[in-house]
C-alpha cells in the first residue's frame, strides 16, 4: 500500500513536493517518487510502502517508451499470471512489483483495463499521447481516492490532507456532507467531509482531460434478484483461495482476530498454508464489548499466536483526535480509536499485512439489522446494538425514504434516531430531509424494488456503509495511519461473484444468519464460534463520559455550527448508551476541526 497524488494543469514546485510526501508519509514509509511532464503541466508523487518486489519497486512506473505513467495504491493478486500473459504480447516489465501491470493493462485495453485488476486499489495514469489522466478504484472502495477541480485544473490523492498540503485549496467544512452525517452519518459515495474535495466512486474510473472530467462507472454490488444458487463447497473454494491470494507477500502476514465468525475463518485458512501465523485483537475494560474471550478461544482452537491490544476508555478517547485526522471521516463509536490502536499494535510488532474479515456481513446477511429487515424476532439481541443498528420500532417520519427506495431499511431508522440528537447540538446546518434523502436516492444510481427487503438494505449498506464508512474509515483510515496493508478476504472478486448467487433471504433463517457461510466453514471454524451470534465491533461509550463531556465542550469552542450551550444539558437528559453515538460523531467532528484548522463558510 502507498500514497499517490496527481496533478494535471500545474507543475509541482520543490516546497509543494516536500508537503506532498511529508502528509502521506505515514502510507508509505519506505521511499518516493516524483515524475512531472513540463510540456502536459502534469506531476506525480508517490510514498511507498514496499510489500512485494521490496529492491526494485519504486514508483511511478512508465511502460517502455514513457508514453504511460502510473502511480499504484495497492494490492493485485494473480498478477504473475496476467504480468506472463502480457510479456506474451511482447511487454517488457522493468521491476518485480504487482503494480506494474497498470501499465500495460492500460496499454492494451485503455480504461477498460479496470475488469482484468482482481484486488484492492486506486491507481492514477498518465496517458501522453491521448492527453489524459485515468484514475480508477477497486470494486468496493477498499483503497481511497479523492480528487478535486479548480477550474481546469484536476488534482487526485489518497487522502484530502495531500491536496492541502500541496497548496490546491484550503480545509473548509462541506455543509451539506455534514447535514447528511449528522442526520443520518452516511454520505453519498461521492461527498467527503471537505469543500470541494470528492471521492471517487467505488467501482468507477475518472477520466480527466484540459477539456474537461467524466466518470465511468464499471461495477456496482450485485444483489442478484434472480439467484440461481451457490453451494458451501463454492463459498469455501472461493474464500480459500481468496486467503491464499492475500497471504502472498516478500513480508510476514498477520490477522485480526475478534472470535466472530469472519475473522476466525480467515485465521483458520491462513493458519492451513502458512507457518506461524499471529493474530491481534482488541481487549476492553468493559466486559459487556470485550470480545477477548471469544478471540482467545479461536486462537487456541486453530492454534496460532494471539497478541491482546488493552484499551482503556482514556486511552480511546486520547487517541481520537489521531484517528479522526488520519481517517477524514466522523464515527459513532470508539471503535474509530480502537481500531486505530489495534493497527499500531500490529506495525508495532513488525507487520505491514494484515487479513480482515470485512465484507462477510454484506455477502453473506450477517447484521442483524438484515433480520429486522426480514420481520425475524431479535429481541434477544444484544443490547449494545440498539440504536446504532438496528431500530427500536417504526418512525413515521422516514417517508422520505419510503417514497425514494419503497422501503425503509432498519439500519436507516436507527441511525435517524441518532441523527435527532446530533442535530440537536448544531446551529442551522440542517437541510430538509427530502433533500438529502433525494441526493442518496441518485446515489444508488438505480431501482432497487426488484429486490426483497433485506438485499435492498444490504445494497444501500455496501454503497454507503460498506465503502464511506467501514472501508475507508475505519479500515484504510487507521491501518495506513499505522502503514499496514488491510486485506479484506470476502471483498474478492470470486468471493463475491459466488455470493451473489443466492439472495439475502436465503442465506438468512430467521435469526440464524449467514447460513449458506456457516455451511462453507462448518469444517474449518470451531463449532462455538460457527453458533456464536453476531457481534459487530462496537467500542464502549467514552464520549458521551464526564471525560469526554469535558473534551467536546474544550474542542467545540472554536466550530461555529456547534452549539455549546445545549451539550451539557443533552448530556444529563439521556443515558450515556443512548447519547453515545451523537456525542462521539461530534466528538470526531471537532478533531477534524482542529487538526485541520478547518475553515466554515
Amino acid at each position: 500500500m502507498c500514497g499517490i497524488f496527481a496533478t494535471l494543469g500545474t507543475m509541482l514546485e520543490p516546497g509543494q513536493i516536500d508537503r506532498v510526501v511529508t502528509s502521506l508519509r505515514h502510507r508509505g514509509p519506505d521511499g518516493w517518487g516524483h515524475w512531472h511532464c513540463a510540456t502536459a503541466d502534469v506531476s506525480m508523487v508517490h510514498t511507498r510502502l514496499s510489500i512485494v518486489g521490496l529492491s526494485n519497486g519504486a514508483q511511478p512506473i512508465s511502460n517502455e517508451d514513457g508514453s504511460i505513467v502510473a502511480i499504484v495504491n495497492g494490492e493485485f493478486y494473480g498478477w504473475q499470471e496476467t504480468r506472463r500473459t502480457l510479456e506474451t504480447k511482447g511487454h517488457v516489465f522493468q521491476t518485480e512489483t504487482d503494480s506494474e501491470i497498470v501499465v500495460h493493462l492500460y496499454e492494451e485495453h485503455g480504461i477498460d483495463c479496470v475488469h482484468h485488476l482482481r484486488g484492492e486499489f486506486a491507481f492514477v495514469v498518465w496517458d501522453s499521447k491521448e492527453q489524459r489522466m485515468v484514475a480508477g478504484r477497486d470494486r468496493f472502495g477498499v483503497k481511497p481516492l479523492v480528487w478535486t477541480q479548480t477550474g481546469s485544473k484536476v488534482s487526485f490523492a489518497s487522502e484530502a490532507k495531500a491536496l492541502f498540503a500541496a497548496g490546491v485549496l484550503r480545509p473548509r467544512w462541506d455543509m451539506t456532507s455534514l447535514a447528511h452525517a449528522f442526520t443520518h452519518q452516511y454520505m453519498p459515495t461521492t461527498r467527503t467531509l471537505f469543500d470541494g474535495v470528492r471521492s471517487v466512486r467505488p467501482g468507477s474510473v475518472v477520466i480527466a482531460t484540459n477539456d474537461g472530467v467524466r466518470v465511468v462507472d464499471y461495477f456496482s454490488p450485485g444483489f442478484d434478484p434472480q439467484a440461481k444458487g451457490a453451494t458451501a463447497a463454492n463459498v469455501l473454494d472461493a474464500l480459500t483461495e481468496a486467503v491464499k491470494l492475500r497471504a502472498q507477500a516478500d513480508v510476514p502476514v498477520a490477522t485480526y482476530l475478534s472470535g466472530g465468525l469472519d475473522s476466525t475463518a480467515c485465521t483458520a485458512i491462513l493458519s492451513q498454508h502458512v507457518p506461524d501465523v499471529h493474530a491481534f485483537a482488541v481487549s476492553f475494560d468493559d466486559a459487556e464489548y470485550d470480545e477477548l474471550p471469544f478471540a482467545t478461544q479461536a486462537a487456541n482452537a486453530i492454534g496460532v499466536d494471539l497478541t491482546a491490544v488493552s484499551l482503556s476508555g482514556p486511552c480511546l478517547l486520547d487517541a481520537t483526535f489521531d484517528a479522526a485526522y488520519y481517517a477524514e471521516g466522523l464515527a459513532i463509536n470508539a471503535h474509530l480509536p480502537a481500531k486505530f490502536l489495534l493497527s499500531r499494535a500490529v506495525r508495532n510488532a513488525g507487520f505491514k499485512v494484515v487479513l480482515t474479515g470485512e465484507g462477510a456481513d454484506e455477502l453473506f446477511g450477517g447484521y442483524p439489522h438484515f433480520q429486522q429487515d426480514q420481520g425475524a424476532d431479535i429481541a434477544g439481541l444484544d443490547p449494545t446494538l440498539r440504536g446504532i443498528m438496528v431500530s427500536d420500532g417504526n418512525d413515521d417520519s422516514c417517508f422520505h425514504w419510503e417514497n425514494a427506495f419503497g422501503f425503509v431499511p432498519a439500519f436507516v431508522r436507527a441511525k435517524r434516531r441518532n441523527g435527532e440528537i446530533a442535530q440537536s447540538l448544531l446551529n442551522n446546518i440542517a437541510l430538509p430531509e427530502s433533500e438529502l434523502v433525494a441526493e442518496m436516492r441518485e446515489d444508488i444510481g438505480r431501482d432497487l424494488r426488484d429486490l426483497p427487503p433485506a438485499d435492498r438494505s444490504a445494497y444501500m449498506w455496501s454503497r454507503w456503509t460498506l465503502a464511506g464508512y467501514i472501508l475507508k474509515t475505519l479500515g484504510d483510515g487507521t491501518e495506513m495511519a499505522n502503514s499496514v496493508e488491510g486485506r479484506p478476504a470476502f471483498l474478492d472478486r470470486a468471493v463475491h461473484d459466488i455470493a451473489v448467487h443466492q439472495t439475502l433471504e436465503q442465506k438468512i433463517q430467521g435469526t440464524n444468519e449467514k447460513a449458506l457461510l456457516k455451511a462453507a466453514l462448518k469444517d474449518v471454524v470451531p463449532s462455538s464460534i460457527l453458533s456464536r451470534r453476531k457481534q459487530p465491533f462496537v467500542g464502549p461509550p467514552v464520549a458521551a463520559t464526564k471525560s469526554g463531556l469535558e473534551m467536546i465542550l474544550e474542542a467545540c469552542k472554536t466550530m461555529p455550527f456547534v452549539d455549546t450551550n445545549k451539550i451539557e444539558a443533552v448530556w444529563r437528559s439521556y443515558p450515556a448508551q443512548e447519547l453515545e453515538s451523537a456525542f462521539f460523531t461530534l466528538l470526531s467532528a471537532a478533531a477534524i476541526h482542529t487538526r485541520f484548522s478547518m475553515e466554515t463558510p
